[in-house]
Parts: C-alpha cells; sequence; structure tokens
C-alpha cells in the first residue's frame, strides 16, 4: 500500500510539473505585480497605466478564444463599470485627481485581464496559478509593510527602487493611531487587500497537491495574517510586540528545560535508560508546574509594570492603550503556561529520542492553529482572539504531542505498564 501511494505521489507531482511547462513564471508575475502595485500606488500612473493597456489588447488579440471561453457576465459587466468610470472623469469636478485615481482602476483591471489569459489551462486547476499569484503579491506586501517598524532593510530597499521612477514610496509616519501604516498608507485599505490574500491562501493550501506548494501557502497565510492584524487592531502592535518580550523573559526556564531535554534523552537512550528518560520528564513536569504558578503570579502583580519597560512614556495616550491591552495579552499567555512547558519539554525530548520529524510535525499544528485564529476569530473577536492564538497553537502541538511521545517511548522497547513482581516461595 505504501509503494502504491508513494507512485501514485510520484505521478502526480510529474502530471502537475506538465502542466505548468513554465513553473517559474508564478513568482516572476508575483514579484512584477507587487512592484507594478508599488509604483502606482505612489504616484507613477500614466506611464506604467499606458504599457498595462497595450499588453492587455495584445492579449485580447492572441488570447481571443481562451478570454471568450473564461469570460462570466460578472467580469463583463465588471469591466463596463470601469469604462464608465473613465468617462465620469470627463466631467468629474476633481480633474486631475479623478484621473489620477483612475489609472490605478484601469491598470488594476489589465492585470487582472493578464492574469486571467495567461493562466494555464488544467482540468481542475483553472484558475490556481493566478490566485497564486496575488496570494504571494499580498505576502510580498505584508512582509515589506512589517518590515517598516522593524528591520527596514527591504523597506529602504524599496524606498530606493522606487524613486528611480519618481514615485518614492517613502512614508511620512509608520503608524497610523497605534496601527501599522503598510505601504498602501492607509491600513483600512490594506486589510481588505489582505483579507482576500487570506482567503486565497486558505483555498490554495486545502487543495495543494505537492507538500513545497503547501509550504509557499501557509508562508503566506502566516505573513499575510500577522499584517492584517497589526494593520486593524489599534495599540495592537505595541501591546503584542511589548508582552511578547517580557513573556520571552519569564519563560525562559522552559527553553532552558527543553534544551536540557534534548541533551538527557540521548544520553540515557545511548545508555539504554529508558526508565531515566520517562522519570525525568515527570520531574520536569513538576518543576515546570511550580515555575508556571510563579509565572502567574507574576503576571497578576507585575505584568503592566513590566510592559511599560519596552515603551514609550512620554507618549501617555499610547501608553494608557497598550499598557491594558499587553496586561491582557500577559495574563492570557501566563494561563496557558503549562502547556508551553510540554512543548518544550516533549518536542525536545522526542527529538532527543530520534524522532526529529515529529518534532517538526508539533510546528505544523502551531502554525494552523494560529493561521485559524487569524482568519476565523480575530476578524470577530478582535485583540481577544488574537491573544489566544498562542495558547491554541501550544495546545495544538500538545494534542500532538503526546501521542507522539507515548509511540516513540513504546518504539524504543519502554513499557508505560508497571511490572509485576512475583515472590517465589517454597
Amino acid at each position: 500500500m505504501a509503494k502504491k501511494t508513494g507512485r501514485k505521489d510520484q505521478i502526480s507531482a510529474a502530471s502537475l510539473h506538465q502542466e505548468l511547462r513554465r513553473p517559474w513564471l508564478v513568482p516572476v508575475l508575483a514579484v512584477f505585480y507587487f512592484l507594478i502595485t508599488c509604483l502606482m500606488k505612489h504616484g507613477a500612473n500614466k506611464g506604467i497605466t499606458l504599457l498595462l493597456l497595450a499588453a492587455a489588447v495584445v492579449c485580447v488579440v492572441v488570447k481571443t478564444a481562451q478570454l471568450g471561453r473564461r469570460m462570466s457576465w460578472p467580469a463583463l459587466l465588471l469591466g463596463l463599470y470601469i469604462c464608465m468610470d473613465g468617462i465620469s472623469t470627463l466631467y468629474a469636478p476633481s480633474g486631475k485627481f479623478a484621473l489620477y485615481e483612475f489609472l490605478k482602476v484601469a491598470g488594476a483591471a489589465c492585470l487582472a485581464l493578464l492574469l486571467t489569459a495567461l493562466e494555464p489551462e488544467r482540468p481542475g486547476r483553472t484558475g490556481r496559478c493566478a490566485a497564486t499569484v496575488l496570494e504571494t503579491a499580498g505576502a510580498l506586501v505584508s512582509l515589506v509593510s512589517i518590515d517598516t517598524v522593524s528591520t527596514q532593510l527591504l523597506y529602504k530597499l524599496m524606498v530606493s527602487f522606487t524613486a528611480q521612477f519618481g514615485a518614492s514610496m517613502q512614508l511620512n509616519t509608520l503608524l497610523q493611531e497605534q496601527r501599522l501604516k503598510t505601504i498602501f498608507e492607509n491600513p483600512n485599505v490594506f486589510a481588505g487587500a489582505a483579507g482576500a490574500a487570506i482567503l486565497l491562501s486558505l483555498g490554495l493550501a486545502a487543495g495543494a497537491e505537492d507538500r513545497k506548494e503547501r509550504c509557499l501557502h501557509l508562508s503566506c497565510l502566516l505573513l499575510n495574517s500577522t499584517a492584517f492584524l497589526l494593520a486593524v487592531s489599534r495599540g495592537a502592535m505595541a501591546a503584542i510586540a511589548a508582552g511578547s518580550r517580557v513573556s520571552m523573559l519569564l519563560v525562559c526556564p522552559f527553553d532552558a528545560m527543553g534544551t536540557t531535554a534534548a541533551t538527557y534523552a540521548g544520553q540515557n537512550l545511548g545508555a539504554g535508560k529508558l526508565d531515566r528518560i520517562h522519570q525525568g520528564v515527570k520531574d520536569c513536569t513538576v518543576l515546570g508546574i511550580i515555575i508556571s504558578a510563579a509565572i502567574f503570579v507574576i503576571t497578576w502583580f507585575g505584568g503592566s509594570a513590566m510592559t511599560t519597560l519596552f515603551l514609550d512614556t512620554a507618549d501617555g495616550a499610547s501608553v494608557d492603550t497598550v499598557v491594558p491591552m499587553g496586561q491582557q495579552f500577559l495574563l492570557i499567555n501566563a494561563a496557558f503556561a503549562i502547556p508551553l512547558l510540554f512543548v518544550n519539554l516533549l518536542r525536545f525530548t522526542i527529538q532527543g529520542l530520534g524522532y526529529s520529524e515529529f518534532a517538526v510535525f508539533a510546528g505544523v499544528f502551531e502554525m494552523v492553529a494560529r493561521g485559524a485564529f487569524g482568519l476565523c476569530l480575530v476578524p470577530v473577536l478582535g485583540y481577544t482572539a488574537a491573544c489566544f492564538a498562542s495558547p491554541a497553537a501550544w495546545v495544538m502541538a500538545d494534542v500532538f504531542l503526546f501521542p507522539a511521545y507515548f509511540h516513540c517511548m513504546k518504539k524504543q522497547g519502554y513499557s508505560f505498564k508497571p511490572e509485576k513482581v512475583s515472590v517465589a516461595t517454597k
């Protein structure tokens, strides 16, 4: 059965590669889409729109039959609406401003037409390439936007690049009322684009047939969800950033415990003393529960004070907004310190037993939980759902790690049933 399944996966991957005769075209188009968006957003509209219109006309002539099969009535009505929008600029009171905004709409319509025409014909999978281009372009926007408030390496590179075309994307401020401004300048505009990219990532990841393709979609989902949260939540970015730093300091004992567990498990596995491995896990569990209780007490009484260590206290209004949110983030994470304890302890113990692939799967469970919270609950519950994202990820990882730990120990020959000692009597 395993051989048949492996053969089937090989055939599926081979057929997928044959369908995509130019697999490099997808990332190239995503980067092109991203750069065009950046340039048009910051002023280089006329020349780019003319080039896109010329490319769209050529595409219509060359791909007439294919576009005829793919164009639906809603798409045609949308095209008619865009034409009416262009006509309205002729008598708009704002004049040049109306034309400036219409060029963005026209450019976006040309890009959509090009993606529709260039999409390869694949039974049951038509449209995935275009969706991947949009999803990846959104992830690039999210990555650069997040970089504006971190290293600024990508941001400065993009500023220099766009300045060469007279459309510098230099931002006057990086935050707008404690929200990530993003390279779109308006967080609300970006939130809509990121939300669409998140939906695309989820659908593409669910239908991916190749592991590498699935990893790409999940990575895009992580970037888009993170940027979406930072753009829509007032004070969330500063609160999560400050709270995460405090939380990292408080859970340092768990990190040290996990590193020690890997070495301890490996040494005792080599010595054939599996009972000492299990006893070590039980002892670390008791110690970790005590530390978890101490972390919760420290957070309850000193969480607000520790949060202010990573904030600019000169801005009183921001501190009054961020500190309660940081305290909430810390308390929720501290309440789930025990699941985090087992994530570190069991994951590194399994790794020490020689099953590194199981430790990697635990990370996949965490990523799925965070992505689900970011997509489904953050739009409904807001910041509170974001605070529960990491605890949910830890619980999901433990759901996998506990059975994996018992499986690995049994596979090494350890029995969890107590041995019955029989006394021989004459």
